[in-house]
């Protein structure tokens, strides 16, 4: 049996938060490309993403909408280019 995934579920008011550890590319995959039914089926999906640098208060918030899926592929490249960036950050500051 593979080791367990870590993931933290946080409901704050009306919103439902998951927490993965940006090391679990596979479990932020199928996240991200679950979306897909949803835009398959003609529903646009509105991000807000937020991030925020290791040891910093600073912190980036961008929203977008996503159409088709071309929009959802851009979008999860940019998720993992993100996630490269903060885990390299990480990994120097450690």
């Amino acid at each position: 049996m593979k080791a367990a995934k870590n993931i933290v579920l946080r409901v704050e008011g009306r919103a439902l938060i998951i927490e993965v550890d940006v090391s679990e590319d596979d479990v932020i995959s199928t996240m991200i490309s679950s979306l897909e039914s949803f835009i398959n089926e003609g529903i646009a999906i509105r991000i807000t993403q937020t991030s925020k640098q290791p040891l910093s208060r600073s912190q980036t918030m961008s929203s977008r909408i996503l159409k088709n899926i071309p929009d959802l592929k851009e979008w999860a490249d940019d998720v993992k280019k993100i996630i490269r960036v903060q885990g390299t950050r990480l990994f120097l500051r450690g």
